[in-house]
């Protein structure tokens, strides 16, 4: 492994490479080289503006690594003296000697002042297996060049207000703990390919204005997309969750507060923005036209607005949208997050959107599965054909084992003609006429039948064009 050459960073290292810090490494001391390799660094390390380009290498931290504010000198023009007095009197005072030499003196000069600021205005670059025992906090900054972590493994990252004008690169990095990227913008390209997230990751109020790449990225906990700013692109490839690990908190429409404190310093995810993160993934596949992919996300957000409406079930509410024309109210609710909602109870849901949803479901898998649909037709013409058979007085006078010692092939054939013709919903009615039936059951469920077959048909085209 990459980490067994390390060794320890020790105190005559420190002062070489970093001058004399105290406790701490302070890379505004930095000297000359700028590439730290293979130490193990037991002191804090604080990063601040003015310091020199630095890079470090397979380096295990085991204390906090921070960026914070600092000061910077400034070069400023002072103002000439020679604005306050007159030349030509200072000529005739002076010899031509002394004149030119006083000329010399106060021409243009610069000044010095300190200035504090948040701006790292050079790369910063931690790869090759960088381990970071402790946290790494980097809020309130602002990165102008890139900001490159790659390979490495973070106990705790923070970044809050934190602003990337430059590559914001993470790629095949390891988060051990929740992630919130609070308030983050990143106004270039952004890479997350191939990293792996441990726990729950959210981008609450993120600005993703450039190019944002997530390709092979492992989602072992929960995303959260819902509540940032996509200005930019979602370049989305092979993405690897762990659905069923994927926990989610329910939050009352009233409980404002507690919603708040989920996403902006609890990481815990909302079910409705599980349902709302899994549709911005659905349409950036679809975007790029990878449509497969999209309908595995399809699923996944079908899945979670069902969750939300179980859970919502439990408190006795479920939010739908007021527009009632939605072919899909209560699946599509969570796009627009603040749509005014009203509630219905659970006898409501159960006579209406309840019946949608199980039948959505055993039909086509929300219009993914074209053999569900296939499946779904062959048992309701089976089953409609069967009750239907069984309200005909004349198959229970042509059944084999009644009053015969031998089957009646004849009248078998006639029975799987019967319910062969229960696929074609455009079926004649008068065939039941000559059958005997009973009490007139038999119109009653060929009537359903019809419509229950005719439904399995349309809900397996409406499979086959999902890549539409």
């Amino acid at each position: 492994m990459a980490g067994t050459n390390r060794k320890i960073l020790t105190y005559e290292e420190f002062n070489k490479h970093f001058g004399l810090a105290g406790e701490y490494v302070n890379t505004s001391l930095l000297k000359s080289e700028n590439i730290i390799r293979n130490r193990i660094i037991n002191q804090p390390v604080i990063i601040k503006p003015g310091t020199p380009e630095v890079h470090f290498e397979n380096c295990e931290f085991n204390c906090k690594v921070k960026i914070c504010e600092g000061s910077i000198n400034e070069f400023i023009p002072s103002y000439r003296q020679m604005e306050l007095i007159v030349e030509e009197e200072k000529r005739k005072e002076l010899s031509e000697y002394d004149f030119e030499k006083w000329k010399t003196d106060n021409e243009l000069k610069e000044a010095i002042r300190s200035k504090k600021t948040n701006t790292i205005k050079h790369q910063l670059s931690f790869t090759n297996n960088c381990v970071f025992n402790m946290a790494f906090i980097a809020n309130d900054m602002i990165f102008e060049k890139k900001f490159i972590v790659h390979s490495c493994r973070l106990n705790e990252f923070h970044l809050r207000n934190t602003k990337f004008h430059g590559l914001a690169d993470f790629w095949n990095s390891t988060f051990n703990k929740g992630m919130t990227f609070y308030k983050t913008d990143f106004n270039k390209t952004a890479v997350f390919s191939m990293a792996t997230f441990e726990e729950n990751v959210l981008f609450t109020y993120s600005l993703l204005a450039g190019k944002s790449i997530f390709a092979k990225t492992e989602f072992k906990a929960g995303l959260d997309l819902s509540q940032a700013i996509i200005s930019g692109e979602l370049k989305i490839f092979d993405l690897l969750f762990r659905k069923e690990e994927f926990d989610t908190n329910y939050f009352e429409k009233e409980n404002k507060n507690g919603y708040q404190k989920a996403i902006d310093y609890q990481g815990i995810i909302p079910t409705e923005n599980k349902v709302h993160t899994f549709q911005i993934l659905r349409k950036a596949l679809e975007d790029v036209g990878n449509y497969d992919d999209a309908t595995k996300m399809r699923r996944a957000e079908k899945s979670a607005a069902r969750q939300l409406n179980y859970e919502s079930l439990e408190l006795g509410e479920i939010p739908v949208m007021e527009n009632q024309g939605d072919n899909n109210l209560l699946l599509n609710w969570a796009t627009e997050p603040f749509r005014s909602f009203r509630l219905i109870n659970w006898k409501e849901l159960r006579s209406n959107d309840g019946l949608i949803l199980f039948l959505n479901r055993r039909s086509n898998k929300y219009k993914t599965s074209f053999w569900t649909g296939v499946w779904f037709t062959v048992r309701m013409a089976l089953l409609f054909a069967l009750v239907t058979l069984l309200s005909l007085g004349d198959f229970w006078a042509h059944l084999p084992w009644i009053d015969r010692t031998t089957p009646d092939y004849e009248a078998m054939q006639k029975g799987v003609k019967f319910i062969v013709q229960f696929f074609n919903p455009a079926r004649r009615i008068n065939y039941l006429d000559a059958l005997n039936p009973w009490f007139g059951l038999a119109y009653i469920f060929d009537f359903l039948g019809r419509i229950a077959v005719g439904y399995g048909i349309y809900q397996t085209v409406q499979a086959f064009r999902k890549f539409k």
